[in-house]
C-alpha cells in the first residue's frame, strides 16, 4: 500500500525580528496579499496531501483557532514543539514522534512558514516525487550573484545535481543553488530524525539530517528560478505585500 503524504509545516517560531506585529500575533498568521504566511504554504499542497502536521509554539492557540482540524478538505494535526531553541530539526522530530503514531509511516513534504514559494517550485516537486516516490529531493532557488549566495545555505552537488553537502553562508563559490527550506524525504527519513526530546537546549538543525540521510541515501537536488521571499523582517513582510505571487 502506498504510503500516506503529510505536509509539516515548521510554525513554532517567535519572530522577533517582526516585534512589535508578532508581540499578540504569532508569525504565521501574519497577512500579505490576502492571506496569512502559513497558508501560502498549506495551499501550494493541499491538493496533493493527505495530511496537515503543523508545528506550533509561541502563541499556537491562535494557529489551532484559525484552523481548527481541517483544511481544504485534509485533516490538520498540531505538534507543540516543548523546547523553543531546539531548533528545525526538534521541529520535524516533534511533528513525527509526538503526533499520531500512524504518520510515522508516512512520506513527508517539509516546510517552513515564513518561507513564501511561487508555484513552479511545487509543481517541480510534485513531478519529482510523483515519478519516483522513494527519492528524496531538495528543493533549490538559483542565484547567480554570487555576493548574495554568501547569505545563505548553499548546497554542493554532483554533475548530476545529487547532495553532497549543504554549506552554511560559504564565502567561496559552492554552487548557485540556494536551500529555500522546501524538501520532500520517503519514509526512511525517520531513522534520521532523533527521537527524544533534546533536555539541555542544543539547537539541533534539520540541515544536519540532510549530510546525515545524504550518505546513506541519494537527495536529487532540484533547481527552481521560481519566486522564493523568505519573511524574517517588516521589510520582507511589506516586500510580500507587494508582490505578485501566483
Amino acid at each position: 500500500m502506498e504510503n500516506k503524504l503529510i505536509s509539516i509545516i515548521f510554525a513554532a517560531g517567535r519572530g522577533t525580528r517582526l516585534i512589535p506585529l508578532t508581540d499578540v500575533t504569532p508569525k504565521p498568521l501574519l497577512e500579505a496579499g490576502g492571506k496569512s504566511l502559513i497558508e501560502w504554504n498549506m495551499q501550494r499542497v493541499a491538493g496533493r496531501v493527505d495530511k496537515f502536521v503543523i508545528v506550533i509554539g509561541y502563541l499556537g492557540q491562535q494557529i489551532i483557532d484559525k484552523f481548527g482540524y481541517e483544511y481544504m478538505g485534509k485533516p490538520v494535526e498540531y505538534a507543540w514543539q516543548k523546547n523553543p531553541k531546539g531548533g528545525n530539526l526538534d521541529s520535524l522530530r516533534s511533528a513525527i514522534f509526538t503526533t499520531n503514531s500512524e504518520n510515522q509511516e508516512a512520506n513527508f513534504i517539509i516546510q517552513h512558514c515564513d518561507d513564501i514559494h511561487g508555484k513552479d517550485t511545487f509543481s517541480n516537486l510534485f513531478k519529482a516525487f510523483g515519478d519516483k516516490p522513494d527519492q528524496a529531493y531538495l528543493s533549490a532557488k538559483v542565484v547567480d550573484d554570487r555576493e548574495k549566495l554568501k547569505s545563505f545555505g548553499v548546497f554542493r552537488v554532483s554533475e548530476e545535481n545529487y547532495f553532497k553537502e549543504v554549506v552554511e553562508k560559504p564565502q567561496e563559490f559552492v554552487s548557485n543553488l540556494v536551500n529555500i527550506a522546501v524538501s520532500y524525504f520517503p519514509n526512511e527519513v525517520i531513522n534520521f530524525v532523533p527521537k527524544e526530546e533534546n533536555l539541555f537546549e542544543k539547537e539541533w538543525f534539520i540541515t544536519d539530517m540532510f549530510n546525515n540521510y545524504g550518505q546513506k541515501f541519494p537527495i536529487l537536488v532540484l533547481p527552481t528560478t521560481a519566486d522564493w521571499l523568505p519573511v524574517t523582517s517588516i521589510t520582507d513582510l511589506e516586500n510580500l505585500r507587494k508582490a505578485n505571487l501566483n
